[in-house]
């Protein structure tokens, strides 16, 4: 497998912070699904159908950057997913380590 350094992904990332509104992601993996501190989720992220306290897992995140609009259809993110498993697990990972 040739995954790509999660560095990779920080001018992406840093572009979408910067002039696109998003939550946070301090605290991402502690708190529930469409929790986060001053951000407007939409309904559709809101109510995904899973428990009130689910919170994401490197599974449910899998499947959102895969295809936004079908992990929550109606989403308000404009967000085609990330096509490529690598780069999907590739981001996670960076996720992940950039929570300790």
């Amino acid at each position: 497998m040739n995954m790509k350094s999660p560095f990779y992904y920080l001018p992406i990332l840093s572009l979408c912070i910067l002039w696109l509104p998003a939550p946070t992601l301090d605290g991402f993996w502690d708190r529930k699904i469409a929790s986060g501190p001053d951000f407007e989720y939409s309904a559709a992220l809101s109510n995904v159908g899973r428990g009130d306290n689910e919170k994401w897992t490197p599974e449910l995140l899998d499947q959102f950057l895969t295809s936004p609009m079908k992990f929550a259809p109606g989403t308000k993110m404009e967000f085609q997913g990330f096509l490529n498993p690598e780069d999907r697990k590739a981001l996670i990972e960076h996720l992940k380590i950039s929570r300790k």
